[in-house]
């Protein structure tokens, strides 16, 4: 099954094999999941690292898609949201400030040349966008309108916004120049897969040609507060209407003659697309089923919360209050049921051959093997895979972890204690640094103050060895 849209968290590009509408499920990102955890540096033995001096509090870090710049922000919602957090652009390599910025990060173009930063205007308070160079951080664009997303080949910029173009009114322009192209009417949810057409938003559902601006396609209807997006082989498009307490109300249409072919109530309700679009999920609260594409016949029914498939669109993992099941998409047996009660998210990780379930709070996700079913113990929580898929970092109360992906065995720690708290700890593209960023207590009995150090370590040096089983007795 192929999603028409990344799931990102902050800029990271990570495409799933699902076209959902349903709110990003993700517990992790690639590069921007921030790690809160506890732990003090090794000495001895430790890898190299740079430190940032003066980066303060970091709680989000983002590396360049080169590696060789890095923002880190002090966003206390730890995701970024925030359109006041104050950004530090720096050297990854020599660890020099390049700039500083205030605003909502809103990705890298994807030659990694650009970045956008979303703030409000000195004069107005009204949103606006400023594109920055990634190698000075120097402002090169301000554009009106909050940033949306970059084209896939960068050469465009989508804005809207509520206070400076208006709610429902979009606005696309050229990265290069910073020249408006189009204007439309509608409120930004996405573009087509291809990039040549965009989705807008109003009382009724828009879609325009993204060269001339043309409006192609206009779905009348009580569509204000919906999302719509196209299907991966662009046939489809599947709006959203309602949600959160309230029945929510999914339709598929045909993307071209604008004909409504199927339409489907519930709560949290979200359908998804096989590869060959021969099938369609329908996820409901509490049950999913599969059913044929042309027939709408149901093929097979699931009890639990349709979470995420196989990159090769032949699985799928399910979540209930008894833990997580994997079932086969094409047969409907279930393959292996995982026992992480009260589980409220899974995904698969590493091309499909891991399933990561999560608990309702932080710290408490399970790492399986999807040929075996066993579980891949290791030591901490929040685990993240670093981009080559060899290594997983997990925190826990003596440290950051670094473990074989495969095996499981621990490569080394950046840190172990009890007494500082670690607010972010990210992987480079490469996988070879991680940046942290590391509180510590002062030694003051009566009023101890955590002051935060950041560094980007380079992986590439020794680690610190785990404790030997002897050593630990």
């Amino acid at each position: 099954m192929m999603l028409s849209q990344s799931k990102d968290c902050g800029s990271a590009n990570v495409s799933p094999t699902l076209t959902p509408h349903r709110p990003m499920p993700r517990l992790l990102c690639v590069l921007c999941f921030a790690l809160c955890f506890t732990g003090l540096l090794h000495a001895e033995n430790a890898p190299d690292y740079i430190e940032l001096k003066g980066a303060g509090a970091v709680y989000i870090a983002h590396f360049s898609p080169d590696g060789k710049r890095i923002l880190t922000g002090d966003s206390s919602t730890m995701f970024g949201f925030s359109i006041r957090t104050n950004w530090q652009l720096w050297d990854a390599e020599s660890g020099k400030e390049l700039a500083k910025m205030v605003g909502m990060f809103g990705g890298f173009a994807s030659d990694g040349k650009k970045f956008a930063i979303t703030s409000f205007d000195e004069t107005s308070s009204a949103e606006i966008t400023r594109i920055r160079d990634t190698e000075s951080g120097k402002e090169l664009r301000k554009l009106e309108g909050g940033f949306r997303k970059f084209s896939s080949d960068g050469t465009k910029i989508v804005t809207s916004g509520h206070v400076t173009v208006g709610y429902g009114e979009t606005r696309i322009w050229d990265t290069a120049s910073g020249k408006e192209l189009h204007r439309l009417e509608g409120y930004f949810t996405n573009f087509s897969p291809d990039d040549k057409k965009v989705i807008t938003v109003s009382d009724s559902i828009h879609i325009y040609d993204v060269e001339s601006g043309k409006e192609l396609k206009k779905l009348e209807g009580r569509f204000r507060d919906s999302h719509a997006y196209i299907s991966h082989d662009g046939t489809k498009m599947v709006t959203s209407t309602g949600g959160g307490t309230s029945i929510r109300t999914v339709r598929i249409w045909d993307a071209e003659s604008g004909e409504e072919l199927h339409k489907f109530e519930g709560y949290s309700a979200s359908v998804f697309f096989s590869l060959d679009m021969k099938k369609i999920l329908v996820n409901t609260r509490g049950e999913s089923r599969i059913l044929d594409a042309d027939s709408k016949k149901v093929l097979h029914k699931f009890e639990g919360t349709f979470s995420d498939d196989s990159p090769d669109g032949t699985k799928i993992v399910m979540t209930s209050q008894e833990g997580a099941s994997v079932w086969d998409i094409e047969s409907g047996q279930e393959l292996l049921k995982l026992e992480h009660h009260h589980s409220i998210d899974a995904y698969f990780a590493l091309e499909g051959r891991k399933i990561v379930t999560s608990h309702l709070h932080g710290g408490t996700e399970r790492i399986w093997d999807v040929k075996s079913g066993k579980e891949l113990k290791l030591q901490g929580g929040f685990p993240s895979f670093s981009p080559d898929g060899q290594t997983i970092m997990t925190r826990s109360d003596d440290g950051v972890h670094i473990w074989d992906a495969e095996s499981g065995k621990e490569l080394g720690r950046l840190g172990e204690g009890s007494e500082v708290a670690v607010s972010c700890a990210v992987f480079s593209p490469d996988g070879k640094k991680i940046v942290t960023s590391i509180g510590t207590l002062s030694e003051e009995e009566d009023s101890p103050q955590l002051s935060y150090t950041v560094r980007i370590w380079d992986l590439s040096t020794t680690f610190t060895e785990p404790p030997s089983e002897e050593g630990e007795k």
